[in-house]
């Protein structure tokens, strides 16, 4: 049966509340489930309302508990019910924003008392003048305030001298680097001992190195002189020899000058024997020409090696010139031939450089074992 309503609109089609079905989702806190009938919703809900309702009008009664909710924080007299805490709270809110009905209930908090507030100063700052460890805020922004006036007129002085030199810095880089024109004292290619532009000095060594370079020749033409040097040099001319060893290989001009010497004192020896010996009787010819030398040893083998090494080199002399004159002796001396110049018996003889060997003997035929080898 559908219930009716005299307020009923007019053309309305009555309906009943019970026929109407809840298609919303499950509500736990009214017990309302879908499917659920209008009727029963609507009855559910209004059942939830009363009972608020009545909480709000009995200070929430003994269905609403405060017991659990921390109030120490809060100015006033705790609250024992709902609406003493919603009271509490509103006090509280007005206190907070300045608005305090009287003393005694919380007070203000004004600027004077914020800028008393202790401020943990960082440790960073603790090393500047002026900080410590703690004070207050208005000791604390008036520091800090007073060193970041001070670190901008640092700043600023900074950065003046920071444009300065750079400035100057700029000007450096675009000037000549080095002394355009320096001094040097010379050792002898200009005055010594007056300092004189390096040009001056350069120009005068540049010219006294050419003079002497075509002088002397260039370093190819000292080299040639060097190695033109004559094989036999290193056998002597004189009987006394050498005053010094000769230096067999030659490699700067200063061996060379030093042979030279070694060669003008042994010929200036030799020369004073021909002084001394010229007007002898008997003058005997050197064997085989004037560039013949010869190495003695008591075997062909050993002469052979003396003779190929230019090692102990010397003239021999007879009356013919004749290499291997078997009908002459040969004399080690051209001015005094006798028993103690003449050659040693059964010593074998080589052509230093050569290939021509012998042996000496005293008596007639003076000279056999005539060959070029020592192999037969």
């Amino acid at each position: 049966m559908i219930p009716t309503n005299s307020n009923n609109p007019t053309n309305c089609d009555p309906i009943s509340s019970n026929c109407v079905v809840w298609q919303g989702p499950d509500i736990p806190c009214g017990n309302i489930c879908t499917g659920d009938t209008i009727s029963d919703v609507v009855a559910a809900l209004c059942t939830e309302l009363q009972l608020l309702q009545t909480l709000i009008e009995n200070g929430g009664g003994s269905s609403f508990n405060i017991a659990n909710i921390n109030q120490s924080e809060l100015i006033g007299t705790p609250a024992t019910n709902l609406e003493e805490l919603i009271q509490l709270m509103i006090d509280n809110i007005i206190i907070n924003s300045g608005n305090s009905p009287g003393p005694g209930t919380g007070g203000d908090f004004d600027c004077a008392e914020v800028m008393k507030c202790a401020v943990t100063t960082p440790a960073c700052f603790r090393e500047l003048t002026g900080f410590s460890s703690g004070g207050n805020l208005n000791d604390w922004i008036t520091t800090v305030s007073q060193h970041l006036c001070d670190l901008g007129t640092v700043t600023s002085t900074q950065q003046s001298l920071t444009t300065t030199l750079a400035a100057r810095v700029s000007n450096l880089e675009q000037q000549p680097t080095g002394d355009p024109n320096p001094r040097v004292y010379s050792s002898g290619v200009t005055t010594k001992g007056v300092l004189t532009p390096i040009e001056t000095v350069v120009q005068a060594l540049d010219s006294q190195f050419i003079t002497l370079r075509n002088t002397t020749g260039d370093p190819a033409n000292i080299s040639t002189g060097i190695n033109t040097q004559p094989k036999d040099l290193t056998t002597p001319r004189s009987t006394e020899g050498y005053s010094g060893v000769i230096k067999t290989s030659p490699a700067t001009s200063g061996d060379a000058q030093y042979n030279t010497w070694l060669a003008i004192d042994d010929l200036r020896k030799a020369v004073k024997d021909i002084q001394d010996n010229c007007c002898a009787n008997i003058q005997l010819q050197r064997m085989n020409g004037i560039n013949s030398l010869y190495a003695n040893g008591t075997t062909c083998a050993t002469a052979l090696s003396a003779a190929t090494a230019n090692t102990g080199c010397l003239d021999i002399w007879n009356t013919t010139g004749v290499q291997w004159d078997t009908t002459v002796k040969a004399y080690s001396n051209p001015y005094n031939p006798g028993p103690n110049t003449e050659l040693a018996h059964n010593q074998y003889y080589a052509l230093c450089g050569g290939a021509a060997i012998a042996r000496y003997s005293r008596t007639s035929p003076h000279w056999n074992n005539i060959t070029t080898n020592c192999g037969g």
